[in-house]
């Protein structure tokens, strides 16, 4: 069995490399949304 220690929180703008990094491994870089975007993301969502 497996357990986890987990927290959800707000993303915030020190997580944007560690954001970036799972993007990069998630999907082709013609899909990937750039780092700004993501920047904007946090701030209106």
């Amino acid at each position: 069995m497996l357990i986890y220690d987990l927290k959800i929180r707000n993303v915030n703008s020190a997580d944007l490399d560690a954001i970036m990094q799972v993007e990069e491994k998630a999907w082709p870089a013609e899909t990937r949304a750039p780092k700004d975007k993501f920047g904007e993301r946090s701030r209106v969502f």
